[in-house]
């Protein structure tokens, strides 16, 4: 065979490879096109529901900054807080009084030795849990009516006739004080008796024993404290047979878990039947409520001893007194009284703040707990200070109360008339 038809073969192979390429091209092209294709499903997706906006609710902090005294010190180194200006005034054609600040405490050593036993710092004798704090509102004097006594003769106070003072840790000067980064410290200084008895003598009025019937960390109605009828207090009470009983408000029955609706009706059913057992051991006898004030509680006193000192709770208190005390509801000689104007000047330097070292041994009478933090917190900072629960009343607040007491008395007609 010669070249050029080999050559022709060759060509010839080539264009029959190339035509078969391209049939099987187009038969693979054909059933591409003829398959069918999957379905795909599209589920529905629900729009992102949208995040409600929380307006998160204020909390105000309430931190104290008052100091105390000793005592009953004019200058009161109290906060910075001047004695009032404001003079008391009684009735018509009487001078005009003021409160007599009386010093009557000795300063107590505080202890140098090291202490066998000390608390690790931020130990609390007792636990707290972090709670809100509140900032009370003062109460206007106009919305507490007192009891009409106009069937009542009240009874003279002479140089024979005694007092009796009720309540609890309020009435016998009990407080709590946090020691910074220590602990807290449970302590004792004078109850409101002896600083009623004071006003008593430096106002040159007649007046017998004035007993203290108070007693700490006791309740009329609340099921967290132990009842007061169950004291030697009440016990001792009901055996004075007083002229006049003094009643201060109570509380630790604010503290009762409850509702505030719930709450202040059952205190108000409480406080009647200690009115009626001091009306059935001493049918003459003159009674004197008092109603609450707000104070100036500290975080640690709302977390921890005194939950339920808040305005709500004081507010509802106070408007279930006052209903109770112009309608009635207590007996003729029963009277009411709105202890809020006594402390109008002084804002909140009478419940204790932040106080002194030198001054709280001053004031002290005694620790119910925490002498062993205390003493390590002197010798560590001899020249540190204490924060008060700003529940209970500093001496300020004890003067200021024991003079508008007297006063109410006075216009009670309790004192004989001025020769």
């Amino acid at each position: 065979m010669t070249r050029t038809a080999r050559l022709s073969l060759f060509i010839l192979a080539l264009v029959g490879v190339l035509i078969l390429g391209a049939l099987i091209v187009v038969l693979v092209l054909q059933r591409q096109e003829s398959a069918p294709l999957p379905t795909v499903a599209v589920l529905p997706t629900e729009p992102p529901s949208a995040t409600p906006s929380v307006t998160p609710t204020p909390t105000h902090t309430l931190t104290p900054t008052l100091t105390i005294t000793s005592s009953l010190t004019p200058t009161l180194t109290l906060t910075a807080t001047e004695p009032p200006a404001a003079t008391p005034t009684t009735t018509a054609g009487v001078e005009s009084r003021t409160p007599v600040v009386v010093n009557t405490n000795t300063p107590r050593p505080t202890s140098s030795a090291t202490p066998t036993f000390i608390r690790s710092p931020g130990t609390p004798t007792q636990t707290f849990t972090p709670a809100s704090t509140v900032t009370p509102s003062p109460l206007p004097s106009e919305a507490f009516t007192p009891t009409p006594t106009a069937t009542f003769i009240p009874p003279v106070i002479d140089a024979g006739a005694c007092i009796s003072v009720v309540g609890d840790s309020v009435a016998a000067g009990e407080a709590v004080f946090e020691i910074p980064q220590t602990g807290f410290a449970t302590v004792r200084s004078k109850p409101f008796s002896e600083a009623l008895g004071e006003q008593f003598r430096a106002l040159n009025l007649p007046v017998g024993p004035i007993h203290d019937r108070s007693a700490g960390a006791v309740a009329l109605n609340s099921a967290k404290h132990p009842p007061y009828s169950e004291s030697p207090a009440y016990d001792a009470l009901l055996a004075d047979e007083c002229p006049y009983t003094v009643i201060l408000p109570w509380v630790n029955d604010l503290s009762s878990g409850l509702e505030p609706a719930q709450a202040a009706p059952a205190y108000i059913e409480a406080l009647q039947a200690l009115i009626a057992d001091l009306r059935q051991a001493n049918p003459s006898g003159a009674i004197l409520v008092l109603n609450y004030f707000p104070g100036a509680p500290a975080p640690f006193a709302l977390s921890g001893h005194a939950p339920g000192f808040t305005a709500d709770n004081v507010n509802a208190f106070n408007a279930a007194l006052a209903e109770a005390c112009s309608s009635g509801v207590f007996p003729s000689g029963v009277k009411c009284m709105d202890v809020n104007p006594a402390f109008a000047t002084v804002a909140t330097a009478y419940v204790l703040g932040t106080m002194k070292l030198v001054d709280f041994n001053a004031a002290l009478t005694g620790v119910i707990s925490g002498q062993d933090l205390l003493d390590y917190y002197a010798t560590q900072t001899p020249d540190g200070a204490l924060t008060g629960d700003g529940v209970h009343l500093s001496s300020l607040g004890k003067t200021l109360l024991a003079f508008a007491v007297i006063e109410e008395l006075r216009g009670w007609g309790a004192f004989p008339p001025a020769e």
